[in-house]
């Protein structure tokens, strides 16, 4: 390595400044540009802004969200709300279930033209379930199954152990996208 080179090298080095960069980037980036032995340094480049999810993709908690909001919202449709009552009615059952999450009217309406898009055949419709003893029993026996099983076959699952606020089961199924009419159409 050129003289030069290992100057700035140990510069760097001594000011902490690049900890991105390693001893190795510095060697192979350092090329000679001048006849007087000047010196440049070649490094990557970082995108700049926000960090992007990959498309396409919903993260758990955001699926979750936009489960409950469309069983609260099917429900005051069915009771016969109109659209608006019903998407303030399930922007505030989620605001009262989890204060920390994250809704409001707009995102109700996003998650709804996402999930249901007007020209949709058949859609995901989500049932929510209150548990009876009898359910969170069968729960409970069902994940001491897992763990029995995960310790015979020696196998890698992941089995939750606290169970205390299993209140609800949430069911998910293809149906025919629901047609609301209003309730003063006109009848030919």
């Amino acid at each position: 390595m050129h003289p030069g080179a290992q100057f700035v090298v140990e510069q760097l080095e001594k000011l902490e400044k690049g900890r991105a960069f390693t001893r190795k980037g510095y060697d192979t980036g350092v090329r000679p540009c001048g006849f007087l032995g000047e010196r440049t340094m070649e490094t990557e480049k970082r995108k700049r802004g926000r960090p992007r999810q990959a498309k396409d993709t919903t993260q758990f908690w955001q699926f979750v969200r936009a489960a409950r909001v469309m069983c609260a919202y099917d429900q005051a449709r069915e009771r016969g709300d109109k659209h608006s009552v019903a998407v303030r009615g399930a922007v505030d059952l989620l605001k009262q279930a989890n204060p920390e999450v994250p809704i409001s009217q707009t995102e109700v309406k996003r998650i709804l033209a996402a999930w249901r898009p007007r020209n949709a055949g058949t859609i995901l419709q989500f049932e929510r379930k209150i548990l009876t003893e009898e359910d969170i029993t069968r729960h409970c026996w069902l994940r001491e199954q897992l763990v029995a099983l995960q310790w015979k076959r020696d196998l890698k699952l992941e089995v939750p152990t606290n169970l205390g606020g299993l209140t609800e089961s949430i069911t998910v199924r293809f149906a025919e996208r629901p047609n609301y009419p209003r309730h003063n159409r006109k009848i030919i």
